[in-house]
């Protein structure tokens, strides 16, 4: 949550009300465009939109937004990041699952997403398959993007009975806590490698898994998503989308697609899906 946030002497001070402070250096390019750079590494990619509510400032959450249909996901991870650490208390993490992960990115999303959105996968005789999209953006400006959520989420428990090859029932807080500074600084293939321990509905029982794995049917979840949304609102004859939250409407746009995969509290790993061009343009029924 921001207090106050304002331009002064070519940087943009953002102010949380826990008094943390984030600065970011700007560069104005054209008219209504800005270039930011991160202060606490100017090496980093740099955030780039429009300037919102006139020339004093902008909506740093229309902004984040902006980027997202930019294919730039890195001021969402920082936010988000953020989030974690200095809004939620670690301990709150032990038993952090991915309906608490999603709730933490629509608090910090502004108001342009629908969540569990169904659609119709599968259709045999009068048998209907159903999925459901974790969450669904929409451009609330003019419609002519949109994208797809599926999270995954790796609680610190699951990962630390991976380790050790068991189920940990009641693991110490600093075994948690000493596992989630590990994570924050592990190579991207050390973490593929994991094994992850979780609870399997289905079967009633823990079941281990390679974080790999997992990650890899997230991405053949998030393509069918992708390819189901192409094909607009269902019909009794076709598969499509089957919610009246969503509008749609025959126009050109672009269907993006987001794997966010989270470990313990800091460590997001996002997988980018290949932007399809789609014949609908999709909005929010409000």
């Amino acid at each position: 949550m921001k207090s106050h946030q304002t331009f002064n002497d070519g940087y943009y001070a953002y102010q949380y009300n826990d008094n943390t402070t984030l600065f970011y250096e700007f560069k104005i390019l054209r008219r209504g465009v800005i270039r930011l750079f991160s202060s606490h590494d100017l090496c980093y990619p740099f955030y780039e939109s429009r300037i919102h509510r006139g020339g004093s400032g902008f909506d740093k959450k229309m902004l984040m937004l902006e980027e997202i249909f930019d294919n730039n996901m890195n001021l969402f991870i920082d936010e988000l990041k953020h989030y974690h650490k200095n809004v939620k208390a670690f301990r709150s993490f032990k038993f952090y699952n991915e309906t608490s992960f999603q709730t933490a990115i629509e608090n910090i999303l502004p108001n342009c997403f629908i969540s569990e959105m169904r659609l119709i996968a599968d259709r045999k005789d009068q048998l209907y398959k159903y999925m459901f999209v974790d969450m669904f953006l929409c451009d609330v400006k003019f419609g002519a993007y949109s994208a797809a959520f599926e999270l995954k989420y790796f609680n610190l428990i699951g990962l630390l009975s991976g380790e050790s090859g068991r189920w940990e029932e009641n693991p110490s807080y600093q075994s948690l806590f000493n596992l989630d500074q590990k994570l924050k600084n592990e190579s991207a293939d050390r973490l593929l490698d994991r094994d992850y321990i979780y609870w399997c509905k289905d079967e009633h029982k823990h079941k281990s898994i390679k974080v790999k794995n997992y990650i890899d049917n997230g991405e053949i979840q998030l393509n069918t998503y992708i390819n189901i949304l192409k094909r607009g609102i269902s019909s009794r004859e076709k598969v499509g989308i089957f919610d009246n939250r969503i509008k749609c409407s025959v126009g050109n746009s672009f269907v993006m697609g987001y794997l966010i995969v989270c470990f313990g509290t800091e460590r997001i790993m996002v997988k980018h899906a290949k932007v399809k061009k789609c014949d609908y343009m999709f909005s929010l029924n409000r």
